[in-house]
């Protein structure tokens, strides 16, 4: 993904663009900071698809929070049971 980021400040918008897409659908939600940093790009394409990739990190990152959420919920749910039994 590193590579990504750096693709990201290629002076050619298509190019940035490629890179937005390739690291949304990698979804390391690390790289939201550079991405960030393509909201004030020149191009509205590039400002645009930023917002989306953005969004998309963020609801992937939501998504494993919740799951580690219910996984929790459920080891605690078993733990009372088992305390219980005893």
């Amino acid at each position: 993904t590193q590579n990504l980021v750096w693709v990201m400040m290629d002076q050619n918008p298509d190019i940035r663009i490629a890179a937005l897409l390739a690291l949304e659908k990698i979804g390391d939600y690390a790289t939201a900071s550079p991405i960030t940093e393509l909201l004030k790009d020149q191009d509205e394409r590039v400002k645009l698809q930023a917002l989306k990739t953005l969004n998309s990190l963020q609801d992937k990152k939501t998504a494993e929070i919740s799951a580690e959420q219910a996984r929790q919920d459920e080891l605690r749910r078993q733990a009372e049971a088992a305390a219980r039994k005893r």
